[in-house]
């Protein structure tokens, strides 16, 4: 299979029941460096955030290295880890080989450098906490989300939860070489717009984004979903991840990261936004995640999967969709039992 990670730090007898929370982030060792740099900063304000509030042996970081070049360094060598203050890491790597795989499968014709929400799902489903966050690497968590996470019972697993993504303008560069406290103010500091939650519905600041209207029925007293960013913060208990299957396992650039919130709405769960200060720095930059064959990505595979309309129609029926089999996240391929 050519997947690999840290097997000193498997689930099994290694957290002692303390874990409360896995973080999944993913990107590779091609990524350009300001990319690299910007998750650098994600892993710095976990290390420092955790420590301070006594969650370091609650959080688990898992980076899936997908579709890595072998003639390169991996990512445990491009990024610092502080042995002493870092929440417990996990790097997962997926070669090229199993991507071809995968890219095959899936229909695509065209050429799919990285596949992001396969890469999640395999994340997702390698998690040990029983509360999963799925996040990007180019987002800052403040000491807020750590505050927030350090209150007793402060999840709940018959919620999903989300945080108000807000961009920032500050410049990577004016980033280093700062306190993780000094690097958050700043940030927040140059924020240009948010997207913004409000019962449940979204609000987006100097911007537009469409969603599918997910109202609840008449009766109702408030919306079921909340669209806007949901690939950068999407909180939900690991049964619930793995009750949807995780993302769909297609390769569409857009709107699956909203799927899963979607099913967690037609299954009757309550959504809960994290307190303001917001919760989700965005550092600007200018280039996407990655460039892809996207155009005609979306084109071949929007003639399978109309999910627009499967998600009113989720709704509707208050009936979570799995879009994939048990097998989620491995291309159909079932793992031996020791990779887990």
């Amino acid at each position: 299979m050519g997947l690999w990670y840290n097997s000193h730090l498997s689930c099994a007898g290694h957290h002692n029941g303390l874990l409360l929370l896995s973080v999944v982030v993913t990107t590779n060792n091609r990524a350009p460096a300001d990319q690299l740099q910007r998750l650098q900063f994600q892993v710095d304000n976990f290390a420092a955030f955790a420590d301070a509030h006594g969650l370091m042996r609650r959080i688990e970081y898992i980076i899936v290295e997908y579709n890595y070049d072998p003639a390169r360094p991996g990512l445990s060598s491009l990024l610092t880890f502080n042995a002493d203050y870092m929440p417990l890491v996990r790097v997962i790597r997926v070669s090229p080989e199993e991507h071809a795989t995968i890219s095959s499968r899936i229909g695509f014709t065209g050429y799919i450098e990285f596949n992001e929400f396969y890469a999640k799902n395999i994340g997702i489903k390698r998690a040990c906490a029983p509360f999963v966050i799925v996040t990007a690497a180019d987002i800052l968590f403040p000491e807020s989300f750590f505050a927030e996470l350090a209150r007793p019972n402060s999840l709940r697993r018959e919620a999903y939860y989300r945080a108000p993504r807000c961009n920032s303008e500050a410049q990577q560069r004016d980033l280093e070489n700062r306190t993780a406290a000094d690097r958050i103010a700043f940030a927040r500091a140059r924020i240009k717009s948010c997207w913004d939650c409000e019962a449940g519905d979204v609000r987006v600041y100097r911007g537009v984004r469409d969603a599918p209207d997910a109202r609840l029925p008449a009766s109702g007293a408030k919306h079921a979903v909340c669209i806007g960013a949901p690939g950068d913060f999407l909180l939900m208990s690991r049964e619930r991840w793995f009750a949807y299957g995780g993302y769909p396992d297609v390769a569409m650039p857009a709107m699956l990261d909203d799927v899963p919130v979607y099913q967690a709405a037609a299954d009757g769960a309550e959504l809960i936004q994290f307190p303001a200060p917001t919760c989700a720095l965005h550092i600007n930059h200018e280039k996407g995640y990655r460039v892809d064959d996207r155009d005609k990505m979306f084109e071949q595979m929007s003639r399978i999967y109309d999910f627009p309309t499967e998600f009113r129609q989720m709704m509707e029926h208050r009936k979570a969709r799995v879009y994939n089999d048990a097998s989620w996240g491995y291309g159909g391929v079932i793992l031996p039992e020791d990779w887990f």
